[in-house]
């Protein structure tokens, strides 16, 4: 399987964040996230033992999943990420050790920032593309006057208090996807509710498709 691309993220148009505070459920996630559409999902190391988890997790996305493993904040981490199965990497800060080994080993990372000069920073490192976080600060507007402003050719990824409500909003404002966390997941990572799981998605999907 190819790694993680610009055009998946454009395609797919959502990477869905899966915290919790245990592994339990995060193999059953990734399935119900893969049979309703959503190929790309980040398990963040912030779970306990999702690591161990991971080579069931990915099994369970399946042959067309992407599964990555998120707030890396070290090389060792990142390192221990790929090692363990990791298709890409998100980090919420501009790390230059952690974005310098996913180039060196050739794995896809989503790096976060904030400001035009992380934003820059982020970029000229290396970022497949660049988590613009917490997006819920700027909102739409900011995401379009960054594309439309300083920087048209680096893909941005608002994450962090994005709505089931705004997410189009994000897109048509030139995002090259969204990331979403507990308001598609909800607690299914503490719960198991696959089925309210679904329903989210159904619902997050049409929103995306009547929004063009």
């Amino acid at each position: 399987m190819s790694p993680l691309s610009l055009a998946d993220l454009r395609t797919q148009r959502c990477v869905a964040i899966a915290r919790g505070d245990r592994a339990t459920y995060c193999a059953g996630t990734a399935k119900t996230l893969a049979d309703n559409g959503i190929r790309i999902m980040e398990f963040p190391l912030t779970t306990p033992g999702v690591l161990a988890a991971l080579p069931e997790v990915i099994d369970a996305a399946g042959a067309s999943g992407f599964v990555g493993v998120g707030t890396v904040v070290t090389r060792a981490e990142a390192e221990a990420a790929v090692k363990a199965g990791g298709q890409f990497l998100v980090t919420p800060v501009v790390e230059p050790d952690v974005i310098a080994f996913a180039v060196e080993a050739q794995v896809p990372i989503l790096v976060g920032a904030c400001t035009p000069t992380e934003i820059l920073q982020a970029w000229r490192a290396g970022a497949t593309a660049v988590k613009l976080f917490p997006a819920v600060t700027g909102g739409p507007s900011l995401v379009r006057q960054l594309v439309t402003g300083p920087f048209p050719s680096i893909p941005l990824l608002p994450t962090g208090g994005v709505s089931l409500g705004d997410a189009a909003g994000y897109l048509k404002a030139g995002a090259i996807a969204v990331g979403m966390g507990g308001a598609l997941l909800g607690d299914v990572l503490a719960t198991g509710a696959y089925e309210r799981l679904s329903e989210r998605v159904a619902r997050f999907r049409a929103a995306l498709e009547s929004a063009g």
